[in-house]
């Protein structure tokens, strides 16, 4: 049996990615999975896109700690035809919430959630294309590539398990506000975790944990 090669970073990560894909799965389950023939096309192309990209990286990590370069290398290359659907996916939930927003029917909690929202998502698109720009940009690094790849679930974190912490894990809520700023203090709650855990990773390596950093800085 041939050895994982030993200076190949983030052993685990493919757990770590997982746990990303069942979060989202769990928390987008009522909303989504569960009336999945009754939501806009935005939703699908949002949801296939983004779990698709969490499956490809599950795929490249295990196929290059198991030595199987060349099919990494194919679907980094795939990754190259993903990618703009995942960012068209982000864009089209935008549109799909200012339609919402400037409907004359608007509910209260669309109007006070949906500019928030709005900029949520602009920030997640910067910072998929910066963390994929600069994991391409230090490919011949394989301890920053790494990362900056792995660092692209970081940002998928925060929507869904702001969900779960809602439907399922109220205690977690713990600034617990009123009415439709309750959705925003589970968001901030889910943020705030996945910030400690990028810090955590870049104190545990601090020569290569730039792509936690560069991560973190986004989800602040």
């Amino acid at each position: 049996m041939t050895e994982r090669p030993p200076h190949l970073p983030y052993r685990h990560a493919h757990y770590f990615v997982g746990f990303v894909l069942l979060v989202i799965m769990t928390g987008f389950w009522m909303s989504y999975f569960a009336v999945v023939g009754e939501v806009p096309v935005a939703f699908h192309v949002h949801a296939i896109s983004a779990m698709t990209w969490l499956v490809l990286l599950i795929a490249q990590h295990l196929a290059i700690h198991r030595r199987a370069a060349p099919l990494h290398r194919q679907m980094g290359r795939a990754s190259f035809v993903l990618f703009p659907f995942l960012i068209l996916g982000f864009m089209m939930i935008i549109n799909v919430s200012a339609a919402r927003y400037s409907a004359v029917d608007a509910g209260e909690g669309i109007r006070f959630l949906g500019p928030a929202f709005g900029i949520g998502m602009g920030i997640a698109i910067a910072a998929y294309l910066t963390l994929f720009y600069l994991a391409l940009k230090h490919r011949r690094n394989i301890k920053l590539h790494a990362g900056y790849m792995l660092a692209t679930p970081l940002i998928l974190f925060e929507s869904p398990f702001s969900r779960v912490i809602e439907n399922y894990l109220p205690w977690m809520n713990i600034i617990d506000s009123d009415g439709p700023r309750s959705v925003l203090d589970t968001i901030v709650v889910s943020d705030g975790l996945a910030i400690l855990f990028a810090l955590a990773l870049y104190a545990m390596n601090r020569k290569h944990g730039a792509p936690w950093l560069v991560a973190a800085g986004f989800m602040g």
